[in-house]
């Protein structure tokens, strides 16, 4: 059976439906089928080892659980470990105070920023509460390059032809949202200047990824016979103004925002 890493004829509405693979086993997706652990052996292309978190930012017990199985995976890749982690924003409940940075955030995950494993942040609906998020932009520890709100970044080696593995794009679906919202037109003209130019080089990647807080397409779990709503649902500012800009060149869209995953 053929198999690749980061299939690019994958349907991305096939994307959406691919369950979780077993937590700690790399993946690997063709078309047509769920991920599947990566067996040993199998000949790809190119890898990419990364963690994806999101909504995490309370300091409680469940945080420092889901950062002790990390640090576990990491460790246990000693030869391939993670190459970066991103975070899908509400990186600091409840409302992004600096005083929370090192307790909810950097101590909780020091053994894998002390191990030179980088996080590269996006801003939650929580974390602009204060000042719009500026102080936590600044701050090294969430990895915000160039210390902007909104950036890219590359990843993974060149390829045959000629093209890099991955490209990420970092927006703040917030500053989005509000725009769309309140009809703030020259705003949305600049943050969709902005991202077209950034789309302009898509070609340059085998993958382009966005990530983002609010999800473009959810939906909402009903629970006590359907009395009791949980999730936010899909974001219709999001899939009228930005969905069409990424449609035809972005390969996934990774977001929060929804505490089901």
């Amino acid at each position: 059976m053929k198999q690749e890493t980061m299939a690019k004829n994958l349907d991305r509405r096939a994307l959406l439906k691919l369950p979780l693979a077993a937590a700690g086993a790399p993946s690997i997706v063709e078309p047509g089928i769920a991920a599947q652990p990566l067996r040993p052996g199998v000949d790809v292309p190119a890898l990419l080892r990364f963690g994806v978190i999101g909504d995490s930012g309370s300091g409680e017990l469940g945080q420092h659980r889901v950062a002790a199985q990390m640090n576990r995976l990491h460790r246990s890749r000693s030869q391939t470990p993670w190459d970066f982690v991103l975070t899908m924003g509400d990186n600091i409940y409840e409302d992004g105070e600096p005083r929370y940075f090192e307790s909810r955030f950097i101590d909780v995950y020091r053994e894998l920023l002390d191990d030179g494993v980088p996080f590269h942040s996006t801003l939650g609906n929580h974390d602009v509460r204060h000042n719009g998020g500026a102080e936590q932009v600044r701050e090294e520890a969430f990895g915000y390059i160039g210390a902007e709100d909104e950036y890219e970044f590359s990843a993974g080696p060149k390829l045959e032809d000629g093209k890099q593995l991955v490209r990420f794009i970092c927006l703040n679906s917030t500053r989005w949202v509000e725009a769309i919202r309140k009809r703030r037109d020259k705003a949305v003209q600049h943050l969709l200047a902005s991202l077209r130019e950034r789309l302009l080089t898509s070609d340059r990647y085998r993958w382009n990824i966005v990530y983002l807080h609010h999800a473009i397409h959810s939906y909402i779990e009903f629970h006590w016979f359907g009395l009791l709503p949980q999730g936010h649902g899909p974001n219709p500012h999001l899939q009228r103004v930005l969905e069409p800009e990424i449609i035809e060149h972005v390969d996934v869209v990774l977001a929060g925002h929804e505490h089901f995953y």
